[in-house]
């Protein structure tokens, strides 16, 4: 491979204001290296309209019991928050698209991130549309900013 086309991890974190850059052969392998990462009883809090991969996949790894998910309109704080008052501290993982994927519709990136923080949760963004060009989710509480 070019050198003018390698990715430089470093060069990468620098541009999120993150910590550590890794870079994975495609977007769904950040989000498995991700979800990789969660003990089996750890509840992944998603999008209901996330991209159609992440579905799947999250939906797969519940069936394999290997996670739980729960699926929450996350534009909607009534719902986030009946979802956090009955879930609480067994909230492992907020996995957040911003926009989402494909309705473009846009998370309040502070909000969940106040939850994950309260309750000792890690909050992950995929921030594929807008890219750490337009959006650093980082800079907005995220631990994690993913994008393809």
């Amino acid at each position: 491979m070019s050198d003018q086309f390698a990715i430089e991890p470093r060069a990468v974190r620098r541009r999120e204001g993150g910590e550590l850059g890794i870079v994975t052969s495609s977007g769904m392998a950040a989000i498995s290296l991700v979800l990789q990462s969660l003990r089996p009883e750890s509840v992944v809090v998603a999008p209901h309209d996330c991209y159609g991969g992440t579905y799947r996949l999250l939906t797969l790894l519940d069936t394999r019991a290997q996670i739980t998910v729960e699926f929450v309109d996350q534009t909607d704080p009534e719902a986030l928050d009946a979802l956090v008052s009955r879930l609480g501290e067994r909230i492992g993982l907020f996995w957040v698209e911003t926009p989402s994927n494909p309705l473009l519709r846009v998370t309040d990136l502070k909000l969940i991130s106040g939850y994950a923080r309260r309750l000792g949760a890690i909050l992950a963004v995929d921030n594929t549309f807008l890219s750490p060009v337009l959006q650093t989710p980082i800079k907005h509480g995220a631990d994690i900013d993913v994008h393809s």
